[in-house]
């Protein structure tokens, strides 16, 4: 669900896509980046990108860039933003006690790249401005079989350039590898995306439409098999689809990490039972207990959370942003049209081939009960569709742990990025595409 809640076509097509856009590749410097009490201190340079091009390295702290004070990563966007791409930069570092004033081209980030497979970068019309939509190609001439990736829970680009060992990347891969083409979206206004409203600031009936848009964009792909169609939602997205497949139906979905109760018993699941991996259990009670009234009143009554205000614990419970209206991290209207979408009915009115799936130490997902009663509903009304996997020792983003309470500590710790890049867990992906297979060969 929220990866940090935890409180906490052909040759001749192709080069069409690539010419005829209306989004342009964003730029940006390229690097890593932790604050230092002189400015920004640079952790690492992607390969190919603009700080790699200027020669800045790990270890420099930046300064100033076009003269402009950085204090924070925010004064760096707004910075390289004012920069058109191949416009000037000049960037100026502090490198082992000396001062040093670095120039050349803002340049557009890099794309993705995998060997054997194609990856397409283009667009999806939506209300009068464009997605960026991430296609990988397989070798051959076609039709392919297709998967729609859907994400979860945020606002994070599923752009992955800059981070091919991440678990989530690694599983496209694998989908492409095996013979599936993968179509993704960025959310509006996220990524190259260029729309009016921005992901942080709408409801999640806005996503579900970009989702849709996304299903109706897909089917248009001269080197998509239509007749076999997979969609894959991970975590929140795992909501997502089965919504969006009523009105653009798959032959299968597949779901990992997900629920299917409504949002608000899901919420408190988060207080009651992710909590007690890693905090004492009266004090688990005693948040629960106070965290109820709050999210009753903002998720069954619909209230704005201006008007909780004077509750107990309302800020620790809604982390509410008054810039924005946000609820942890999202527009308050998102997380009250989840709890209105009704699952079960969604599930019932389905009928598709369905994996379920869970991982041991999934902490945001927390138990494998979504995954079951998914499968469960399923198999009831339309017997022997639903399939249920299980993955020991796996988290929600697809890697090894070892267990929740394991997972929580690397997190608490900051070293869960380093480990989850060497440890993905494959298994996931076999499975996924064995299941794609069985039920194209039946078919």
């Amino acid at each position: 669900m929220f990866s940090k809640l935890l409180l906490l076509l052909l040759a001749t097509a192709s080069c069409m896509l690539a010419t005829a856009q209306h989004l342009q590749r964003r730029a940006g410097l390229g690097t890593r980046l932790a604050p230092h009490e002189q400015g920004m201190l640079i952790t690492y340079v992607y390969p190919g990108s603009t700080a790699d091009t200027l020669q800045l390295q790990a270890g420099d702290v930046i300064r100033q860039i076009n003269g402009q004070e950085i204090v924070s990563v925010k004064d760096i966007v707004e910075a390289t933003a004012n920069v058109a791409t191949g416009g000037a930069l000049k960037v100026q570092v502090e490198r082992e006690g000396k001062s040093m004033l670095l120039s050349g081209p803002l340049m557009a980030f890099p794309r993705e790249q995998l060997p054997g497979v194609e990856i397409i970068y283009d667009e999806v019309p939506y209300k009068g401005g464009y997605l960026r939509a991430i296609v990988s190609r397989p070798e051959g001439p076609g039709p392919f079989p297709a998967v729609y990736y859907l994400q979860g829970f945020g606002c994070s680009s599923v752009d992955y350039w800059a981070n091919p060992q991440n678990p989530l990347r690694r599983l496209v891969d694998d989908f492409a590898r095996a013979g599936f083409a993968v179509f993704r979206i960025e959310k509006p206004g996220v990524g190259d995306s260029q729309t009016e409203i921005q992901c942080a600031e709408m409801g999640y009936e806005e996503e579900l439409n970009a989702f849709r848009a996304g299903a109706r964009h897909l089917r248009t792909y001269p080197f998509i098999d239509g007749e076999n169609l997979f969609y894959f939602g991970h975590s929140l997205g795992g909501i997502s689809a089965p919504i969006v497949a009523l009105e653009y139906p798959p032959t299968g979905i597949a779901v990992y990490g997900t629920v299917v109760k409504p949002w608000f018993e899901y919420l408190l699941d988060i207080y009651r039972k992710q909590n007690a991996v890693h905090t004492d259990y009266q004090v688990v009670d005693s948040l629960t207990r106070l965290a109820t009234p709050i999210l009753y009143q903002y998720l069954i009554e619909n209230k704005h959370p201006r008007l909780l205000k004077d509750l107990p614990a309302f800020q620790r419970v809604l982390l509410y942003q008054e810039e924005g209206e946000r609820v942890l991290g999202m527009h308050y209207t998102y997380n009250q049209e989840i709890n209105q979408q009704k699952l079960y009915e969604a599930w019932k009115r389905l009928d598709v081939y369905t994996l379920a799936m869970f991982g041991e130490a999934d902490l945001q997902a927390i138990d494998a009960e979504g995954a079951q009663t998914i499968v469960d509903i399923v198999n009831h009304y339309h017997p022997g569709k639903g399939e249920y996997a299980f993955f020991p020792q796996t988290d929600h983003g697809l890697v090894l742990s070892g267990s929740q309470a394991a997972y929580w500590e690397m997190q608490q710790k900051g070293t869960y990025p380093q480990f989850s890049a060497t440890h993905y867990n494959p298994e996931v992906g076999k499975r996924i595409v064995n299941w794609m297979r069985e039920i194209i060969n039946e078919q």
